[in-house]
């Protein structure tokens, strides 16, 4: 699935929760400087890690445009999926989806707190 599936004003809102794709699209810009640098969440055994060799392969081993997984992770918010179910629609595993996530849920904390 990727944000092009969303044809009407109206899918944008019932999926992200957003108001229009303007703001989808405002919204990712804004936080897109800090997501380029990001690294997918591990747990806290790899939170702990400073190992700079861990983050360039996880950025370079991407299931998902950042632009995927900003969608999933609002429609985990609005929408409440099932991470099974997120796993299905964007074509990746459940560990993807959950990683994703966390991820997306704590860059925004940080970049809208």
């Amino acid at each position: 699935m990727t944000f092009g599936h969303l044809t009407r004003e109206y899918d944008v809102r019932f999926y992200s929760g957003l108001p229009s794709t303007n703001g989808f699209k405002m919204l990712f810009e804004h936080l897109m400087e800090k997501a380029s640098v990001m690294h997918h969440w591990r747990g806290e055994k790899d939170a702990r890690k400073k190992d700079t060799s861990t983050l360039r392969k996880s950025q370079a081993q991407r299931a998902l445009s950042m632009e995927q997984e900003f969608l999933l992770c609002m429609m985990r918010l609005k929408q409440s999926f099932p991470v099974d179910d997120l796993a299905f629609r964007f074509g990746c595993c459940a560990t993807t989806v959950s990683f994703v996530s966390t991820t997306w849920l704590k860059l925004m904390a940080k970049g809208l707190g």
